[in-house]
């Protein structure tokens, strides 16, 4: 499993993740690396990755290469191709494994197996953090930019979302409908965020939020409601800045000092 961070800033925007990737074959679990990549720039965009490691036999990582090595200068340098590009590789990369294998995908029935945050500016120089759902490709209908600020996270989500709203809206399961006054009260218990922020404190909040869910899984064992959780994040913490002239690793803990410059 995964946590994913994107958080946009005035002056950039920034996506930051875990390196652990698990394994689950019925009721057997186990970790199997704490080296996955789930960040990646490529041209002048960062695109994270959550969800499954792999399509088939090849992971998200080596897919990822072979999308960047199809991939032309203008559409590497457009926020709306890119996005339309990105689904689209992985879209058929995808179809063709299930094909393969004689199956199909239920998304009604068991969601979308991958999901990409791509952060970027576009043709106004504005940066946007947009979500890319495969199969599909569906565009998310939530996306955050420079101008209003805002956070997004995805993969295991329940430890971000009881921290900065007070409730993981997602794993409340109450089977009836909450009160309206009582949904009220319960939204009054999310954290206010401190905006606008600079570029260097979005690194640290995004890492903030990337380390706090890691350290929950490690000294906790699930919930009550569903016990025995295997840590599914762990492992190097990655962060990547996306600007509008350039792309750079900040984390401390990336395997490279790189910088993408635009053209």
């Amino acid at each position: 499993m995964t946590i994913v961070v994107g958080v946009t800033t005035p002056d950039g925007l920034v996506l930051a993740a875990d390196s652990r990737t698990t394994l689950s074959d019925g009721d057997r679990h186990r970790i199997a690396s704490d080296s996955a990549q789930k960040i990646f720039p490529v041209g002048r965009m960062g695109v994270a990755a959550s969800g499954s490691a792999f399509i088939g036999a090849d992971t998200i990582a080596g897919t990822m290469d072979r999308f960047i090595a199809q991939l032309d200068k203008k559409t590497g340098a457009d926020l709306d191709r890119f996005v339309d590009a990105l689904g689209a590789f992985f879209h058929t990369a995808f179809e063709a494994y299930l094909k393969e294998r004689g199956e199909t995908w239920d998304v009604e029935k068991v969601g979308y197996p991958i999901d990409f945050l791509v952060a970027g500016y576009d043709g106004g120089g504005v940066g946007h953090i947009r979500e890319v759902l495969i199969p599909g490709p569906e565009v998310g209908d939530f996306q955050i930019d420079t101008t209003t600020g805002g956070t997004m996270w995805r993969g295991q989500t329940d430890v971000v979302s009881r921290l900065l709203n007070g409730v993981d809206w997602a794993g409340l399961d109450t089977g009836d409908p909450l009160p309206d006054d009582l949904t009220e009260r319960l939204q009054k218990l999310a954290y206010v965020p401190l905006e606008p922020i600079t570029v260097e404190d979005a690194v640290d909040y995004a890492t903030f939020l990337v380390r706090t869910t890691i350290d929950m899984q490690r000294f906790s064992d699930g919930t009550v409601a569903h016990p025995g959780l295997v840590p599914g994040c762990g492992g190097p913490i990655h962060s990547l800045v996306v600007e509008r002239s350039f792309v750079r690793w900040a984390s401390p803990s990336t395997r490279r000092d790189w910088v993408q410059p635009g053209p």
